[in-house]
């Protein structure tokens, strides 16, 4: 069997991509984060018991977790990883990280299918490979990563379904499945669908559209177990509860004060209605997500969406985002409108929460402007023109330069500068109090976010002690943990032989008590005490 050239580069693109997410996945980023050490327990938990730490069905279409609500694809392939390589963080997040280096064969695939040029599928699968924004999110166990891969190949399917339809029943398999990885996909995939049917319906084969309604059964069928879980209104309340455009009054105060300076007559509520001021703070945030800056220089900075120094993509691909949507629109229209109109659905859900740009919320347009990016390099390395073809060479070189300059800065300056973001501490007391030497005490832990999924994750809590046992998907104590308030009256009640863990700063006078340990963040500040009462 021969293989090509085009197949070799791509070998060589996804293994550099691979290498890339996978080295040292337990200790970069410097710590997990409360998200992750919730679905790793719960998938721990899976793994020995086959119910997750509530004691729920390992079928379950949404996990309760500590009372966010999760889907279960990252959980349920979590668990499966462990029962591979055993209950550690790299089994957990090596998920992502598979899942980012298959969304690299994916963008070579579909960006082949849709500008019909392998050039442009190589290209687009480097962009997807060395994209800061891929990158960092296959490092992490976050769903959306996932989602994003199941949403790619099904539009790759799509694609390839115009002249084999049968392909539909894969793509409406693998949208569903993406549905159970991030809830925004049940947005998001039905409408990249439309725009592809209103884009490519007139060149669509009629045997399409019988395969299409039973595509469409599919769906329904895979998404129906969502929509009937005991958790599905809940899940959606708490989403919702987000502050967003939708749960403050801003536009209504704007409208009633426009109105009142206006005269409050006829003319003015047509013009002042709310409706117009909401959607300017729509159109707002929308811009947020399409401003160069963040694309190119700064990103998220939010420190767990990115490295702060650096932008989503790397900065001289600029140029060819650029080239790709002026020569695209020329020779392939139809399929730069859609990935346009990919890019604008995919942000529409990460535009209504206030805190805008979000690069987790929308990563499901990552594909789209990775193939126009790929397709505007594409275009310049295959010119008839040298000067394009040398520009576009230099162009590369420089984001090259760039990488080098975002992979050194991720590896040692990235964790001291994110070390809070990411609960940086919580592990490391959780570990320590966890050690044998603890064994017969009664350990009192001051209540702080959600640090006790740490010491259920880290100390490889037994499953069966905490099921059933929970309230409101809160759990306070479990083994020798209790997890309390911890002042001054608290600790003056307390045995001798006990054990407690408090803030750095907390205000409590501890006289009588023993220093065993500070755990310190990752400068060396103290962060947490743990004290032992003298007998």
């Amino acid at each position: 069997m021969k293989i090509n050239r085009a197949e070799l580069l791509l070998g060589l693109i996804i293994s550099l991509g691979i290498g890339l997410r996978t080295v040292n996945l337990n200790g970069q980023p410097v710590s997990i984060y409360w998200d992750e050490a919730a679905m790793a327990y719960d998938a721990f938990s899976l793994t020995q018991t086959g119910q997750d730490m509530h004691g729920h069905s390992l079928w379950q279409a949404i996990f309760p977790s500590y009372g966010d609500y999760k889907l279960p694809l990252y959980i349920w392939l979590a668990a499966v990883m462990m029962k591979i390589l055993g209950p550690t963080v790299t089994a957990f997040r090596l998920v992502s990280a598979l899942s980012g280096s298959v969304l690299i064969g994916l963008s070579y695939l579909l960006a082949k299918e849709v500008f019909k040029s392998k050039a442009a599928g190589l290209a687009s699968a480097v962009v997807i490979a060395f994209s800061p924004w891929a990158i960092h999110f296959s490092r992490v166990g976050f769903e959306a990563n996932l989602a994003v891969t199941c949403l790619t190949g099904a539009v790759w399917l799509l694609f390839r379904a115009r002249q084999k339809p049968a392909y539909l029943m894969g793509a409406a398999g693998l949208m569903g499945l993406s549905l159970y990885a991030y809830f925004s996909a049940r947005f998001v995939g039905p409408l990249i669908t439309l725009s592809f049917l209103l884009l490519y319906g007139r060149q669509l084969p009629r045997r399409f559209w019988s395969w299409l309604g039973a595509a469409g059964l599919v769906f329904f069928l895979i998404f129906w177990p969502i929509y009937r879980s005991e958790y599905g209104q809940v899940s959606q309340q708490f989403r919702l509860s987000t502050e967003s455009l939708w749960n403050t009054n801003d536009h209504i105060l704007d409208q009633n004060r426009y109105r009142e300076l206006a005269g409050n007559h006829w003319l003015a509520r047509l013009v002042y209605h709310r409706w117009w001021f909401l959607s300017r703070r729509l159109m707002v945030n929308l811009s947020a997500f399409f401003d160069w800056r963040y694309l190119f220089f700064t990103g998220d900075p939010n420190l767990r969406h990115g490295t702060g120094r650096v932008g989503l993509f790397l900065m001289p691909l600029i140029a060819f985002l650029g080239a790709g949507i002026i020569r695209g629109l020329k020779r392939h229209s139809r399929a730069v409108i859609f990935l346009l109109s990919w890019w604008l659905i995919a942000v529409i859900p990460a535009a209504i929460p206030l805190t805008v740009p979000h690069a987790l919320r929308s990563l499901n347009a990552l594909p789209a402007v990775a193939g126009l990016i790929g397709y505007g390099i594409a275009s310049w390395l295959t010119s008839r023109r040298q000067i394009f073809r040398l520009i576009g060479i230099g162009l590369l070189v420089s984001s090259g330069l760039w990488f080098f300059y975002y992979w050194h800065d991720y590896w040692h300056h990235y964790p001291a500068r994110s070390a809070a973001a990411w609960q940086y501490g919580y592990e490391a007391a959780a570990r320590y109090l966890g050690g044998d030497q603890f064994q017969a005490k009664s350990i009192q832990v001051e209540v702080l976010d959600r640090l006790y999924l740490y010491f259920l994750w880290f100390n490889r809590i037994d499953p069966t002690l905490v099921q059933n046992q929970t309230t409101n998907f809160q759990i306070s104590q479990f083994e020798r943990f209790r997890f309390v308030p911890i002042n001054q009256e608290t600790v003056a009640g307390m045995k001798p032989g006990t054990v407690i863990m408090i803030r750095a700063d907390e205000p409590v006078s501890l006289t009588g008590w023993r220093l065993l340990e500070t755990i310190n963040d990752y400068q060396t500040l103290p962060l947490y005490q743990i004290y032992e009462k003298n007998s």
